[in-house]
């Protein structure tokens, strides 16, 4: 084949890829190819994809903002839309807002039954939607597992688990945020007594596999691989508990007695091949997960009197960041070792990891960049992202930065910052 009819027959391939170039171009600069699509962002641990700028800004670009329901459910992003899910008065609400303009695109809206509803604010929906594969599934102050078209915020199913398992839901409202894994919708469910680990079809709403566990907590599951087994981690309100996968289901391995909060329950951290660390208002667990003689077990590793009180653990090359009271702590993974401190706003402090650095959302409404890159930490930067409040966990996809408040979320980016 001569040069020439080679060329001939490269043009239309060129010209698809640079279309899918400039697509993807396209979509990376509206945050589409960085979604953060559930709690804790994408994998799920707190870290963004993405670069962060060379050189930080004196100053963020606010791109938008918007006038929210209340709550202290974090704000998630896919495919240009981000999520929100907040209550007002006897109405519980999700709204999609467009990414790019700030304009809301639907809401959807469901009556407020919960036994909760009237008292004080921070009874406002806790839990963080998760979108996938073009749903959003939203666990409401109902103890309700909604299923919504994302692009269109049309119901597609529900599941009433409260009036289903004839359980109240934990006492403070429900607050595990869903997580979807091979296809199906985890949820811890129950009461103070006692409760399930529940697996939904994610597209027709059914129960696959239920697990019995003990009374569900306020922190959220993940998905993960310990000693080489694929586990769900169930945060319950008085202890850990691990499901390792067999036969396409998963069954209780083991637990480990750990009160995370009245309310308040952090997100485990992995950290390394066959362990996880988890805190609390007190104190801080690292924990190895192993299998001998067919027995799973769950062994302290270390603890440690340094705690990240309400804010998930962090790990990153080897080591633990966790925040508490105005200090942001660096500690060593192999042994609990205290390696450096900074002061770092706020009693509660949100952290997301964009490349070595630590962005630091505090509910006194600042946000501190953090280099983390070796054990001692230095602060580059410092902004005021929010009037008030934001209790909120942080939300980053792409240059975009997504601020919560009570009522009230804010979209920033570093670039054209002054």
């Amino acid at each position: 084949m001569s040069n020439h009819a080679k060329e001939v027959r490269l043009r239309p391939f060129c010209r698809v890829m640079a279309r899918v170039v400039l697509l993807a171009c396209i979509l990376s600069s509206l945050g589409y190819a960085a979604d953060w699509h559930q709690w804790l962002g994408p994998t799920r641990d707190g870290v963004a994809p993405g670069t962060p700028p060379v050189k930080w800004p004196d100053q963020l670009t606010l791109r938008w903002k918007i006038k929210t329901a209340s709550g202290a459910s974090a704000p998630i992003t896919a495919q240009g839309l981000v999520y929100v899910q907040g209550q007002t008065g006897k109405e519980e609400t999700v709204i999609a807002v467009d990414l790019e303009k700030g304009t809301e695109s639907w809401p959807w809206k469901h009556p407020n039954t919960s036994e909760l509803h009237g008292e004080a604010d921070e009874f406002a929906p806790a839990s963080t939607p998760c979108f996938h594969d073009g749903k959003l599934y939203v666990h409401s102050m109902n103890s309700a597992l909604v299923c919504l078209e994302a692009k269109t915020g049309k119901e597609l199913w529900k599941r009433d688990l409260k009036a289903e398992l004839k359980k109240k839901g934990p006492a403070y409202g429900p607050a595990a945020s869903p997580l979807v894994v091979d296809g199906f919708v985890i949820l811890p469910v129950g009461d103070e007594a006692e409760g399930s680990a529940i697996a939904f079809d994610a597209t027709k709403g059914t129960t696959a596999w239920e697990v019995k566990t003990s009374a569900p907590g306020y922190g959220s599951p993940i998905a993960t691989t310990l000693s080489d087994a694929s586990q769900l981690i169930m945060v319950g309100l008085n202890d850990l508990q691990g499901l390792v996968k067999k036969d396409g289901k998963y069954e209780k391995a083991w637990d480990y007695a750990f009160r995370a909060g009245e309310g308040n329950q952090t997100t485990p951290a992995i950290l390394g091949k066959d362990m996880l660390v988890i805190t609390n208002e007190s104190e801080t667990h690292a924990l190895r997960i192993k299998q001998a003689d067919g027995k799973w077990k769950a062994e302290l590793a270390w603890k440690s009197e340094l705690n990240g009180k309400m804010a998930s653990p962090h790990v990153f090359d080897g080591r633990v960041y966790l925040h508490a009271q105005r200090e942001l702590y660096c500690l060593a993974g192999e042994n609990g070792k205290e390696l450096s401190k900074l002061e770092v706003p706020g009693e509660y402090c949100s952290l997301v990891r964009l490349g070595s650095l630590l962005l630091c959302q505090s509910q006194s409404g600042s946000l501190t960049v953090v280099d983390a890159a070796q054990s001692e930490m230095k602060k580059i930067a410092e902004y005021k992202s929010m009037d008030g409040d934001a209790w909120c966990h942080l939300g980053v996809a792409g240059t975009n930065l997504l601020v919560r408040g009570r009522s009230e979320v804010r979209c920033y980016t570093w670039e054209g910052g002054k």
